[in-house]
């Protein structure tokens, strides 16, 4: 049995619930605000706010802002930066901890080996870490708060608090 038994069927992703705030973002975007994105360089964030002027959904933004310079994973990548506010000053520093989110006996004994080895601290107890580190803690909480608004049963904010992680 792995994760993804376990994992409730019911909290499966659907990401298509969230279109309309998606298109209110890329609408509502200014140059400066795409400029501050990652990814974002070369008059890009030009090409990004005129897109969003006239597309209707966040894929029609993507297929007309899609170049050969400008791929589609990169696009999509610059689009979670926005929906989460990641700007270039958060991606300049390394991970600060590493979070463990389920394991086996066999991941019990190799979370004792990572520990000792990793000169960042790893850990399965999310709250501990965000006492520790809370600018990255928030964007952690912040992306599992989105995930869980795509989810069939929407879940209250705050779930990394709440849920301890798989252990078998």
């Amino acid at each position: 049995q792995n994760c993804r038994d376990i994992y409730q069927p019911s909290l499966r992703s659907n990401p298509e619930q969230l279109e309309m705030v998606l298109l209110y973002l890329i609408r509502t975007t200014t140059k400066q605000q795409w400029a501050e994105l990652p990814d974002v360089s070369e008059g890009l964030e030009n090409r990004l706010y005129e897109s969003g002027k006239i597309a209707t959904s966040s894929e029609q933004f993507l297929s007309i802002v899609k170049t050969k310079r400008y791929t589609m994973s990169r696009l999509r990548r610059i689009l979670s930066y926005r929906f989460l506010d990641i700007q270039k000053a958060n991606l300049e520093s390394s991970p600060l901890y590493g979070r463990v989110l389920g394991m086996n006996q066999k991941g019990k004994e190799l979370l004792s080996k990572i520990r000792t080895a990793s000169t960042i601290p790893v850990s399965p107890d999310f709250p501990k870490l965000a006492r520790q580190f809370p600018k990255q803690a928030a964007l952690d909480s912040k992306a599992t708060d989105l995930f869980y608004m795509t989810t069939p049963q929407i879940q209250k904010a705050g779930q990394d608090y709440l849920q301890k992680p798989i252990i078998q």
